[in-house]
């Protein structure tokens, strides 16, 4: 369930303009950051070699006052002054050779050659180089500078510093970078709702009036030209479907009222045949089939014009308020003599009573037209219960058998008028029984949803709102 949920989230366009968003965000400030990072290394080295440069200035204007003697004793004092661990001074003849050195003790091996002694020309002043000591978590700068043209001062100075501070940055540069990560994915996440609000809208209203609910229009607000233009063009388009509905309803109407007036003269006809002496057995019989015929046409032409007139919201309704359970209880007694002639179990579960504002003669008519289906479709030996619960928007009313079901191919369709399922062709009736009584649902301001599955029964809920 969580993989299928995560699925879903990953497929969004929303999630991925966020994934999107936070991915440029976060490269492009680490980005910026590194550049900050090579620069401040490179700014703090600089100030590292100026600080040696300062040291051999001091150092040459000590020795052209002095002489060698007292470079040599500054050296040793200012290497003491600052810890051997810290900072080293040597000073070697052109040639390479050591003629004086402070403590080293703490840097291993720093032969001439391995600390660039040699790669000082006599063109150069000063050469500067970084050299990694085993066992230490820092490194070394190494200055190789020219007292005179004999001498060459070397000074070598501890990176600790340096590597406190690139390394405190580092630790900033990982919050900074966890906290823009964060704010990226937050601001990526409410720029991607905000821009496909619009497209969300116009979604929803699909639903709905998929559901039926064609009067439903996508409002337009200030979200961007094209989110705008996609609502006005979805809002046309819903205009142009729903006046081509209102025109074939109209227009089935207006064929089901025209189909009467002939029907029903027929029909008189094949009575005056019935009633005539002088008609033999045979044309009494046809008549009399006439008859039947035209009665079950007036009756699905009747039934079709009441869901026309529940669905367009013009039936004439009373509503008041009543007790859904003494009427349902009146119902169930209306089929007990079919459901001890099929052998069938009928059992009512409900509170005492349970109030709801309805149009008493539709509502029972819808009631009655789900329990004959479960009649029809229940087997001998069956069971059909009939169950009131109160949720927190209204009342359920719940009819469910153990009868042969409905397959999961045919569920979808059954409320469209004139459908039946293969199973259902063998028994009597329109196709218009479920449609009728989902209209006279909505009409109450509720609706009704089925489950099923083949061979093992259906369920039906009827939803009421809450009495006002």
């Amino acid at each position: 369930m969580l993989l299928k949920r995560l699925n879903e989230i990953w497929n969004t366009l929303a999630f991925r303009l966020t994934l999107l968003y936070a991915a440029i965000f976060f490269i492009s400030t680490f980005a910026a950051l590194f550049v900050v990072y090579l620069l401040s290394s490179s700014i703090v080295l600089k100030l590292t070699d100026q600080e040696l440069l300062n040291e051999h200035a001091e150092f040459s204007s000590l020795y052209r006052q002095h002489g060698l003697a007292a470079i040599i004793n500054a050296a040793a004092i200012e290497a003491e002054s600052e810890g051997p661990e810290k900072m080293f001074y040597r000073i070697f003849s052109r040639s390479g050779q050591e003629l004086a050195a402070s403590d080293l003790s703490a840097w291993g091996d720093l032969n001439p050659t391995r600390t660039g002694v040699y790669q000082l020309s006599e063109k150069d002043n000063s050469i500067f180089l970084s050299l990694d000591i085993p066992g230490r978590p820092y490194g070394l700068r190494v200055m190789n500078a020219s007292i005179e043209p004999d001498l060459i001062l070397q000074i070598g100075l501890s990176l600790k510093k340096n590597a406190y501070f690139l390394e405190a940055f580092r630790k900033i540069f990982t919050v900074s970078m966890i906290g823009v990560l964060l704010i990226a994915t937050g601001v990526g996440w409410l720029l991607a709702k905000r821009a496909l609000s619009g497209v969300e809208e116009v979604s929803r209203a699909a639903v709905q009036i998929s559901g039926g609910t064609l009067h439903l229009r996508v409002p337009i607000k200030a979200r961007g030209h094209e989110i705008e233009e996609l609502a006005q063009t979805f809002n046309q388009m819903l205009d142009r479907i729903q006046a081509l509905i209102t025109e074939i309803r109209e227009m089935t109407d207006n064929i089901a009222h025209d189909l009467k007036s002939p029907i029903t003269r027929m029909r008189g006809i094949a009575e005056l045949t019935l009633n005539t002496n002088t008609a033999d057995n045979n044309s009494r019989v046809l008549a009399s089939s006439f008859v039947e015929d035209c009665d079950h046409l007036l009756q699905m032409i009747d039934t079709m014009l009441d869901i026309s007139e529940a669905e367009a919201g013009t039936a004439r309704l009373n509503m008041k308020k009543a007790d859904i359970a003494a009427i349902l209880q009146d119902v169930m007694e209306l089929f007990e003599p079919s459901a001890e002639e099929k052998g069938l179990t009928v059992s009512l579960e409900t509170a005492k009573s349970c109030y709801a504002s309805i149009d008493i003669q539709s509502f029972q008519r819808m009631v009655v037209n789900l329990l004959d289906n479960a009649f029809k479709y229940t087997p001998s030996g069956g069971s059909i219960t009939v169950e009131i619960k109160n949720s927190e928007t209204g009342i359920d009313i719940i009819i469910q058998d153990n009868g042969i079901g409905i397959s999961q191919q045919d569920l979808p369709h059954i409320f469209k008028r004139l459908y039946r399922c293969d199973t259902s062709r063998s028994q009597p009736g329109f196709g218009l029984g479920l449609s009728l009584a989902l209209a006279i649902a909505k009409s109450h301001g509720g609706g009704i949803t089925a489950e099923s599955s083949a061979m093992k029964g259906s369920t039906f809920t009827i939803t009421l709102p809450n009495p006002t």
